[in-house]
């Protein structure tokens, strides 16, 4: 009973973030116009508003961030005659698909890491499957192929449901590949800069989401250009995304919360957008002679967009930043 009240739970929850995302264009053009207009190169505002707002807001899109891959394979090609079962058929696809975010410590609410958990869920996977739910890829199919395209063939969404509907067999345990293993340390290797909250934000356990804008002061006093950040939450369960700046901004709060609740774009000087992490995005690994500027005397704004989860959260985020080589990168 317990797992089932979870599952409606979760089932909220996943329909919550497919609204959230079809919903983007609509904010971006109606609920944030007014105060757009207002802010400094507001047009170019809201053009990287919607852009990170369709990067970021999926929630699992990429499904790579802190976890090494398992080796499973590509596309499930069941031989003839005979039926799925978990460790050969289902394991690999809920492995590269699923794992990454359900896992202990994921950002997903339940993990899907063994016969016995998803065997437990059975019905609730099939469902969120077959109905397309999950794994959740926004692109529509017919418009273009994309590095990390999760989205799952027809095929394999009639082996999840025929795995289930025939009793959930097992198979041979030791056929079943190992899953993914999650990473310690920096995903992007030692950052040349690591930021850090000087102390932890209090997130409300109920009501509206919040929004909070955070200043990661740099303390750079040269020109330098970001090849690569990565955007760590310390408690990834409150966090539905966050989106990085670079900020021009001349006067600097004492604390790193940016005055009242709210967003940073359109309230304060922006140079460009950096990055951002939603659960599961991977922190992209620009080639070498790519990089971003930021500016002798700029800081880091950090956009944190909270979910509240029914009790009090804390979050201390933590940002990693490494810097090109080159003297001119593109």
């Amino acid at each position: 009973m317990h797992a089932a009240s979870e599952d409606v739970n979760a089932i909220s929850q996943i329909r919550t973030y497919r609204l959230d995302s079809a919903m983007i264009t609509s904010s971006c053009t109606t609920r944030h116009q007014d105060w757009l207009r207002r802010a400094p190169n507001g047009c170019a505002a809201l053009s990287k508003l919607c852009l990170a707002a369709f990067l970021f807001l999926g929630a699992c899109e990429s499904a790579r961030e802190g976890v090494q891959q398992s080796t499973v394979g590509s596309k499930f090609e069941s031989p003839e005659g005979r039926s799925p079962n978990f460790s050969e058929d289902v394991a690999p696809l809920i492995f590269r698909e699923c794992v990454t975010c359900h896992r202990d410590g994921g950002s997903a609410p339940f993990a899907l890491d063994s016969y016995s958990r998803v065997a437990a869920r059975a019905q609730l996977v099939e469902e969120v499957i077959s109905s397309g739910y999950m794994p959740p890829w926004k692109p529509v199919a017919g418009y273009g192929e994309f590095a990390g395209e999760r989205r799952l063939s027809a095929d394999e969404r009639k082996l999840i449901r025929d795995w289930y509907l025939n009793g959930m067999p097992q198979g041979d345990p030791n056929l079943r590949p190992d899953p993914p293993v999650a990473a310690n340390g920096w995903l992007m290797g030692e950052p040349d800069l690591i930021l850090e909250m000087k102390e932890a934000f209090q997130v409300r356990p109920e009501g509206l989401d919040q929004w909070q804008c955070f200043l990661f002061p740099t303390g750079q006093t040269i020109e330098k250009h970001i090849n690569s950040i990565e955007i760590r939450p310390s408690n990834p369960r409150a966090v539905h995304h966050a989106i990085a700046y670079v900020s021009g901004a001349s006067e600097r709060p004492n604390s790193d919360f940016w005055g009242e609740e709210g967003m940073c774009v359109g309230r304060i000087p922006i140079e460009n957008s950096i990055g951002g992490w939603a659960p599961g995005l991977e922190s992209p690994r620009l080639p070498a002679h790519f990089g971003t500027r930021l500016p002798a005397g700029t800081d880091i704004l950090l956009d944190t967009h909270f979910l509240p989860t029914g009790r009090i959260e804390f979050e201390r985020t933590r940002i990693g930043l490494r810097f090109t080589d080159v003297d001119q990168p593109t």
